[in-house]
């Protein structure tokens, strides 16, 4: 293949054998040559001739390079004021290996911890070839509300206290986890005290 940062890299060695040297070499681009270098992307015939005048034929082709291609996939905020935003690429095609390129400084195939924004990556093979594509990391999060209605013990001892709890904002469903080791939104039959 010939490298996409340098057109002209391809090159063509050719091993010659049997019939009976020395041998002539003419190819399609002019050269004499056994091996040829400094070559773009193409078609290229030669013949051999040998001490006797026997003559072989072939032809070789140098393709083009493709590009990578990316495919991405992104992780908005998930949690109010905290930067847990992801982005998460495969690339295929091209010839590995790959190196990377984020327009945050990142130089890993995929990068979390992100604030929101727009984050480009460039994505180069082993020859050269580039691609670039882009993900934009948003926040539809809102900060988690609690609000209480407390029922105080009837009498003292009663057991009958109650705290109904109202959240909003995050996303749901949401999970409890009260200090007397309940798990429900809201808790009953409780006596006087303090409950987080």
């Amino acid at each position: 293949l010939v490298s996409c940062s340098n057109p002209n890299s391809g090159a063509i060695d050719i091993t010659v054998i049997g019939g009976n040297p020395p041998f002539t070499f003419n190819w399609s681009n002019g050269a004499i040559t056994e091996d040829i270098s400094n070559l773009t992307a193409g078609n290229y015939s030669f013949t051999v001739t040998d001490n006797f005048g026997c003559i072989a034929t072939s032809s070789i082709t140098l393709l083009t390079p493709v590009s990578p291609t990316i495919s991405v996939s992104s992780q908005d905020i998930q949690c109010f004021g905290i930067d847990d935003g992801a982005i998460d690429i495969t690339v295929n095609g091209g010839l590995p290996n790959y190196t990377y390129s984020w327009s945050n400084g990142a130089t890993t195939e995929d990068i979390s911890g992100l604030s929101v924004g727009t984050y480009l990556v460039n994505v180069t093979d082993s020859l050269g070839c580039t691609s670039s594509d882009s993900a934009t990391i948003s926040n539809n999060t809102t900060p988690i509300s609690l609000s209480f209605t407390v029922t105080d013990e009837s009498i003292p001892g009663a057991n009958d206290g109650a705290i109904n709890l109202t959240v909003s904002g995050g996303f749901l469903p949401y999970s409890f986890s009260w200090s007397n080791g309940a798990t429900t939104e809201d808790i009953s039959s409780i006596t006087g005290g303090i409950y987080y």
